[in-house]
C-alpha cells in the first residue's frame, strides 16, 4: 500500500517537473527570439521584406522602447508599405519620446504626412501647426538651415491654402535670415518671389527692377525668369508713355531674349525697337530696325509703309544737307515700291497715292501732289486733296484733323455717303454694354459685377487701363480682359441699393459712361431641415432606425452650430438623452439601454445620420436639432417617431 502511494506521488511529482520545464523552455524560447527580432527586422528590410520585417521591429521596440530609432525606421516602413495612418501614429510615438531637434523632424514628418493624404483632401490646418511646430523647434535647436527649408515648406502650404499674407510672412522671415544660412534654393526662392510680386503689378518700371534684380542672380530658374522678362520689356520698347530711360531700359532687354522666343516673335521685336528708337530721336537706328523687319516680309504693305516712314523720319533728323535730300529720295522710292509690290487692289492703289501725294504736299510740292492724283486716280479736285489731307492725319493719328477734313469733303460733296460713314465711324464712342450682376445665391453679398465693352470708332483700341469703374462713387480696381471687366467686391456689401458706374475710353480720346444700379438683400431666412427620415410622428417596424436629415440654406451652413440630440419621448419609461453630434462633429455613443452609433456614422457637409448598433425598446423617440447658416440665422427642429416590433 505504502509502495502504491510513493508510486503515486513520484508519478506526480515527475508530471509537476515535466510541465515546470515545458514551460522554462517556452520562455528561454521566447526570449531567445525577443533577443533576434531586431537583427531579423533588419535582414528582412535589407532583403526588402518590409511587411515581414514590420512585426519583428514591433517586438524590439517592446523589448527596447526608448530606442527611437527603431520607432523611426518602423514609420519610414509604413510610409514605404503606403499606410499613412499607422506611420502618422508611429510619429506622434516618436514625437513623444524625443527632444529638440528629434522631436522637430518628427513634427515635420507629421506635417508632411497632413499634406500628402494618399488621395484625401490634405489638412492644411493641421500641417500649418505640425511645420510651425517644427521650425520652433529647429529654431530653438539653433539650425537656422532647417528652419529655412521649414519656412519655404510653410508658405507653399498657405499658398495652397489660400492665404497671401502668411506666405508674405513667410518670406518676410526668410530674407531675414542670413544668405548662409538661408541656402541656396531659399536665397533663390526668395529673390523669385520678390520678382514676382513685381512682375503681377504688370508695370513697366516694376518688370524693370525686376530684370535688374534677376541680373545679379545665378542658376537656371533665374535666367528663365529673366529671359520671359526681358521679351515682354522688348515688346514694350515702344510704348509712347515709357520715358526715356525706361525705354532704353527695354532695349537694352532685348539682349537677354532666348533665341527661340526671339525666333518667333522677331518681326514684332524689330517693328517695338523701331518705335522705341524714333521716340528716343535715333532716327537712323529706327529705321535700321525697320528695314529689318521688312526684309523679313518684303511683300508686305504696311511694312513698306513703315520702311517708307523711317526714311522721312530719318530725313527729317539728319544734319547734313546732301543725306537728307538722299533719305527723302529714298522714302519716295519706297513708297513707289509699296504701290508697285503685289499689284495692288483699286483701293489700296488709292491709299497709296494719297499717301505719296501727301508727302509731297507736306513738301510744299502741290503740283507734283496733283500729278501723282491724276496719273493714278484721273482727278485733283479739291475734294480729293481734303482725302488726301485726311489720310495723312490718319496717317499721323491726328484724330481732329482727321474729322475737320472728313466735315470738308462732305461740305464740298454735299451729301456724301461714304464720307459721312467715315466720319461716323471716327467719332463714334465706345459701347458698354451687357451690364449684368452674378450671384452665387439670393444673398450673396460680395456678386461679381460684369461689363462688356467695344470700340466703335475705325481704328479705335480699348486699353485695359483706360477702362475705369467705380462702386457706389468710389473708384475700385475691376479685371479687364479683351472685352470685358469684372468686379467683385473684397468685403461683403451692405443690405440694399448699390450703383456700378463703367468710364471707357479709346484710343482716339472718345469716352463712353454708363451706370446700372443693382441690389443686396439681407439674409435673415433660417436654415432648413429636408430629408428627415423617419417622418416626424411616423411609425416604423424597425428597433435599429437610421436618423438621417440634411441641413441647407443659401448662405452656408455653420457646421459649428449643429448639434443633435436624441432620446425616448418625454412619455417613454426611463427617459436618457443622449447627445449625438455637438460643435458640428460626432461626439459621443448613445448611452442607456446598451445602445451604441453604428461604425461608419456621423456628420459631413451639413447632412447628419446616425443608427443604433443594438434594437430600441419599442416606444417613441425624440430629435432634437439645432443649428445656423452662416449669417447667423438660427433653426430649431424638434419631432418623434415610434419604433413598434
Amino acid at each position: 500500500m505504502r509502495s502504491r502511494a510513493f508510486a503515486i506521488a513520484m508519478g506526480v511529482l515527475c508530471a509537476a517537473l515535466g510541465v515546470a520545464c515545458v514551460v522554462l523552455g517556452l520562455r528561454l524560447w521566447r526570449a531567445r527570439e525577443q533577443r533576434g527580432a531586431l537583427p531579423r527586422a533588419v535582414k528582412l528590410y535589407d532583403e526588402g521584406s518590409l511587411e515581414a520585417a514590420l512585426p519583428y521591429l514591433d517586438q524590439a521596440i517592446a523589448q527596447e522602447p526608448d530606442r527611437v530609432e527603431l520607432r523611426h525606421l518602423a514609420a519610414v516602413i509604413c510610409l514605404n508599405l503606403h499606410r499613412p495612418d499607422q506611420a502618422r501614429e508611429r510619429y506622434l510615438a516618436l514625437r513623444d519620446r524625443s527632444t529638440g531637434a528629434g522631436r522637430a523632424r518628427a513634427e515635420l514628418r507629421l506635417g508632411v504626412l497632413a499634406l500628402d493624404t494618399e488621395g484625401r483632401p490634405p489638412d492644411f490646418d493641421e500641417a500649418i501647426a505640425r511645420l510651425k511646430a517644427a521650425r520652433d523647434g529647429f529654431q530653438e535647436a539653433k539650425d537656422q538651415s532647417q528652419a529655412a527649408t521649414i519656412l519655404l515648406l510653410l508658405a507653399d502650404t498657405f499658398a495652397r491654402k489660400g492665404d497671401p499674407k502668411a506666405v508674405e510672412a513667410c518670406y518676410d522671415q526668410l530674407a531675414a535670415l542670413p544668405p548662409a544660412v538661408r541656402g541656396a534654393t531659399a536665397v533663390t526662392a526668395v529673390v523669385l518671389h520678390q520678382v514676382a510680386a513685381k512682375v503681377r503689378k504688370g508695370d513697366t518700371a516694376g518688370l524693370i527692377e525686376a530684370w535688374n534684380t534677376l541680373h545679379r542672380q545665378t542658376g537656371p530658374s533665374a535666367a528663365e525668369a529673366r529671359q520671359a522678362i526681358a521679351l515682354v520689356l522688348g515688346l514694350r520698347a515702344g510704348d509712347p508713355t515709357l520715358s526715356g530711360d525706361a525705354r532704353q531700359a527695354c532695349l537694352t532687354a532685348v539682349q537677354d531674349i532666348a533665341s527661340d522666343a526671339y525666333a518667333k516673335h522677331e518681326l514684332r521685336l524689330h517693328l517695338t525697337s523701331a518705335a522705341a528708337w524714333a521716340l528716343l530721336g535715333e532716327a537712323s537706328r529706327a529705321l535700321e530696325e525697320t528695314k529689318k523687319a521688312r526684309d523679313m516680309a518684303p511683300g508686305d504693305p504696311a511694312l513698306l509703309r513703315a520702311y517708307a516712314g523711317a526714311f522721312a523720319a530719318a530725313a527729317a533728323k539728319a544734319n547734313d544737307p546732301t543725306a537728307q535730300q538722299q533719305l527723302r529720295e529714298d522714302s519716295l522710292k519706297a513708297w513707289q515700291d509699296v504701290l508697285a509690290a503685289g499689284k495692288p487692289t483699286a483701293e489700296e492703289r488709292r491709299q497709296l497715292t494719297l499717301a505719296l501725294a501727301s508727302i509731297e504736299w507736306n513738301r510744299d510740292r502741290k503740283d507734283a501732289a496733283r500729278q501723282l492724283l491724276r496719273q493714278h486716280l484721273g482727278s485733283a479736285e479739291s475734294p480729293l486733296v481734303e482725302r488726301m489731307e485726311a489720310i495723312a492725319a490718319l496717317d499721323k493719328r491726328d484724330h481732329e484733323a482727321a474729322v475737320k477734313h472728313l466735315r470738308r469733303i462732305v461740305e464740298l460733296e454735299g451729301v456724301s455717303p461714304q464720307a459721312a460713314e467715315l466720319l461716323k465711324q471716327l467719332t463714334a464712342p465706345p459701347e458698354i454694354f451687357d451690364l449684368r450682376v452674378s450671384r452665387v445665391h439670393c444673398y450673396d453679398a460680395r456678386p461679381i459685377v460684369i461689363a462688356a465693352f467695344a470700340p466703335k470708332a475705325a481704328g479705335a483700341l480699348i486699353a485695359p487701363d483706360k477702362v475705369a469703374m467705380s462702386l457706389d462713387g468710389q473708384s475700385v480696381s475691376p479685371v479687364v480682359t479683351r472685352a470685358e471687366c469684372f468686379f467683385r467686391p473684397d468685403k461683403e456689401l451692405a443690405p440694399g441699393d448699390h450703383k456700378i458706374e463703367v468710364a471707357v475710353t479709346d484710343s482716339l480720346g472718345l469716352k463712353a459712361t454708363r451706370a446700372f444700379p443693382f441690389s443686396v438683400d439681407a439674409d435673415k431666412e433660417p436654415p432648413t431641415l429636408v430629408g428627415i427620415s423617419p417622418a416626424p410622428e411616423a411609425q416604423i417596424n424597425d428597433l435599429t432606425p437610421l436618423v438621417a436629415f440634411r441641413c441647407t440654406d443659401p448662405s452656408g451652413i455653420d457646421s459649428a452650430s449643429i448639434t443633435v440630440t436624441f432620446g425616448a419621448a418625454a412619455d417613454a419609461p426611463r427617459r436618457r438623452d443622449a447627445t449625438i453630434v455637438n460643435d458640428g462633429a460626432y461626439q459621443v455613443d448613445i448611452n442607456g439601454s446598451s445602445v451604441k452609433i453604428a461604425k461608419g456614422t456621423g456628420v459631413e457637409h451639413g447632412v447628419v445620420r446616425f443608427q443604433p448598433s443594438k434594437p430600441l425598446a419599442p416606444g417613441k423617440y425624440r430629435v432634437q436639432v439645432r443649428v445656423a447658416d452662416t449669417r447667423g440665422n438660427k433653426c430649431a427642429k424638434d419631432w418623434t417617431f415610434e419604433c413598434t416590433q
